[in-house]
């Protein structure tokens, strides 16, 4: 075990030590207490009306239904930067129904704000119920409510297939869960009009996405959008069914598409990794990737960020971050002399993060929204990882436990992991109740053209 393992142990799920109720309009929930925080895992937002179908109305139950562990997350393969971040606890509990929300709150009374998290992981991969989204901590140290998500991954959540699968399904799982949040919230000490969308890496996008939403847009007046992957825009129709066709002749469901909804998990999530790059090679237009989004279904906008602009009437706040070496979570791996390994990643980072980070936020800035802009440059002891993708995180949430076997932080000081958590969680909750993440000790100025960025190192 490392040293920095050491220096962070601590339970992940504390005893509960007084019966935890809280009721809402779908009954009773037993909670738990975890940092000192009442805790509420594995509260179901909708239904599970089948495979590639819309989820259904929220259930509702007789009793009291326990919600003091945490559920499972929707199926997925294993991450591809394992390497760089470490392996997830309960990454392996999967189900087809993991249609739930967590929820970290202070008290039940009272009206604080609320951050709702969305996860990352490229579109088929992460969980809202797994530790290293864990709100307890970002909840003791602001006062507010966190909650956070499991959506549809992957084909499960985007497959087009007319007659099987009607697309979006994970815009839908979203929005689903962010209307249960606004009309549930007030139940855990949440005030539903003080809510901040927040996420990071395919999670930022959904947010940014959302942000642009004819309805998800007015159901919130600020987000956090962490390492937005830009330069992957929403698919076309026609691409989603070429992506469709290829998965469903990989399953051998060719003369029967409707046989998809019924093979197993596991056939489903490995053909979903080798489809894309099949229809790649039948249209050379179609880039091998994972199952995206879908532009012009369940609201999704061909334009993200002029939709974005659109809706936010000069009015939104925005808020957003990179890291100075995104890139090297991907190409680490690649046998490049470091000068040129170096270029790489600098030139990937941009293209895919930080210009298209730049582009919204001066879009919303000349509206008159209020923006922000971090870059993350703390560097990881693993000297070729630099500050990669993803690792704002466990600053961000303060779980640095739960990242004890990050490849990217073996080696780190603990007391300066402790400094620099401090300083980027404190920035994020001031954001979150305030809409500024200034402090007294440190102004964060507004982004605008001249690029002005706050660095965290």
């Amino acid at each position: 075990m490392s040293n920095f393992a050491r220096n962070f142990r601590f339970p992940t799920v504390w005893h509960m030590k007084n019966e935890i109720l809280a009721t809402i309009a779908q009954g009773t929930l037993r909670g738990t207490e975890e940092e000192g925080m009442m805790t509420f895992y594995r509260i179901p937002y909708g239904t599970n009306a089948g495979r590639f179908h819309e989820v259904g109305a929220a259930p509702t139950w007789e009793g009291t239904r326990d919600a003091s562990e945490p559920g499972p997350v929707f199926p997925q393969n294993k991450s591809r930067l394992s390497p760089v971040l470490g392996n997830k606890p309960g990454e392996e509990f999967q189900s087809e129904d993991a249609f739930h929300v967590n929820v970290w709150t202070p008290s039940l009374a009272g009206s604080r704000a609320v951050l709702f998290w969305i996860h990352g992981g490229a579109w088929v991969t992460g969980g809202g119920a797994l530790p290293w989204y864990r709100g307890a901590n970002l909840a003791k140290n602001g006062d507010v409510v966190v909650v956070t998500v499991s959506y549809r991954l992957g084909a499960l959540g985007t497959l087009n297939l007319p007659g099987v699968a009607n697309g979006n399904m994970a815009v839908g799982d979203l929005l689903a869960a962010l209307k249960w949040t606004k009309e549930n919230i007030a139940a855990f000490g949440g005030d539903p009009d003080r809510m901040t969308v927040a996420g990071q890496s395919a999670g930022a996008w959904y947010t940014v996405m959302l942000s642009g939403h004819p309805e998800a847009s007015k159901l919130f007046k600020r987000s956090i959008a962490l390492s937005y992957p830009g330069s992957f825009t929403p698919i076309s129709k026609e691409r989603a069914t070429e992506l469709a066709e290829a998965l469903v002749e990989e399953l051998g469901c060719k003369d029967n598409p409707a046989r998809i909804a019924d093979v197993p998990i596991a056939d489903v999530l490995k053909a979903q990794e080798t489809a894309p790059k099949k229809a790649a090679s039948k249209h050379h237009h179609l880039a091998p990737s994972s199952f995206l989004p879908i532009a012009g279904d369940h609201g999704v906008p061909e334009k993200l960020e002029e939709a974005v602009v659109n809706y936010s009437g000069g009015s939104k706040e925005l808020m957003m971050g990179v890291t100075s070496e995104e890139a090297a979570a991907f190409l680490h791996k690649l046998s490049l002399p470091k000068p040129i390994y170096r270029v790489a990643v600098k030139l990937a980072g941009k293209k895919v993060f930080e210009k298209p980070t730049e582009h919204l936020l001066e879009a919303m800035n000349e509206t008159g929204s209020k923006v922000y802009l971090y870059c993350f440059s703390w560097q990881s002891p693993k000297r070729l990882f630099g500050a990669p993708h993803c690792i704002d995180l466990p600053f961000m949430f303060g779980n640095l436990d739960d990242w004890a076997d990050a490849p990217m932080l073996e080696g780190a000081d603990a007391e300066k992991l402790r400094q620099l958590s401090q300083r980027l969680q404190g920035a994020v909750l001031r954001f979150v109740k305030n809409g500024s993440p200034s402090s007294e000790e440190e102004a964060w100025p507004e982004y605008c053209g001249d690029k002005e960025m706050t660095v965290i190192a």
